[in-house]
């Protein structure tokens, strides 16, 4: 809030959230070839995509990019977070990447991500060895240059040609 104390309920806030974007997308009918998640908060998207959602038409080929921040939290959501997060058709064993803190969520984002965005020069050290878990994973590094933007649009379209790529294989 805005006095820096942690709600008691922020795991169903962040499960909430997630469920509604994703709900929202639907509803639009709207398919997108980018999904770029900010921070904890949108930690399960990736994780709804790629199990809950992978089947549908609307989601089935979507990247997922997860940018990683410091600003976080030093409390647990507590038991009810794994409980909350199940959601149809999301299993126990889908959730296993997750646990109920600051680092487990950034860690369960990225196995669930395409890729991977350092959104600040000085990462903890704690997210980077999340990330360093992870070498399989595309990763855009810190860019303070004024021509950012480009170094995003060009990690976006070098996601999305690796799956073009991999549908020209199919074929």
């Amino acid at each position: 809030d805005n006095k820096d104390v942690f709600y008691k309920d922020n795991a169903s806030r962040m499960i909430f959230f997630c469920k509604g974007v994703l709900e929202t997308v639907r509803k639009f009918g709207w398919s997108p070839d980018i999904i770029h998640c900010h921070g904890w908060m949108t930690s399960l998207l990736p994780l709804y995509v790629k199990t809950a959602y992978k089947t549908d038409p609307i989601f089935e080929n979507a990247k997922l990019i997860y940018s990683l921040y410091n600003a976080g939290f030093e409390e647990n959501l507590g038991e009810v977070f794994h409980q909350k997060a199940l959601i149809k058709k999301v299993a126990k064993s889908d959730l296993e990447a997750y646990d109920d803190t600051f680092i487990g969520l950034n860690e369960g984002a990225i196995h669930y991500s395409d890729g991977v965005i350092k959104a600040e020069a000085n990462l903890s050290e704690d997210l980077l060895a999340a990330l360093a878990a992870h070498p399989d994973k595309e990763v855009l590094e810190y860019d303070e240059s004024e021509d950012f933007l480009k170094s995003y649009k060009d990690f976006y379209h070098s996601l999305l040609e690796e799956e073009e790529k991999v549908e020209e294989e199919k074929v």
